[in-house]
């Protein structure tokens, strides 16, 4: 018959250890306030253009879970207030990370053709 251990764990302790090895997040950037601007204009353009799963479908496609926005460009590449930041295409996690590992060029092609293919257009209210 096995036994449990007498021994606690100390809250105290375990507060201690868990402060030391939190890190600080970094802040946000130019293009990081900006994007956070953009991010709740594009959820209601693609909501009013009826596009709510993935638009890549690509092997392992998780359709309609984990969505997020994947840009034609490396967001750290696109300029300050550019309209290129509101060129994307609503991707599932895996179907982003695909399309990441690319490459630049033809991750930007990939996106502009399923950009090009949409039925109904993403228009946002303010142009950036």
């Amino acid at each position: 018959m096995l036994r449990r251990t007498p021994l606690k764990r100390n809250p105290l302790q375990i507060a201690l250890w868990r402060r030391r090895t939190a890190k600080p997040l970094p802040k946000v950037g130019k293009v990081g306030k900006i994007w956070a601007q953009i991010r709740p204009e594009l959820k209601r353009a693609f909501q009013k253009a009826n596009i709510t799963k993935c638009e890549l479908k690509l092997d392992g496609c998780w359709h309609t879970a984990a969505l997020g926005f994947a840009h034609t460009l490396k967001r750290r590449n696109i300029p300050h207030g550019s309209p290129l930041l509101g060129e994307v295409v609503l991707a599932c996690v895996v179907c982003h990370e695909i399309v990441e590992a690319m490459g630049e060029e033809k991750m930007c092609a990939k996106l502009r053709e399923v950009i090009a293919a949409r039925e109904t257009p993403v228009v946002l209210d303010t142009p950036w």
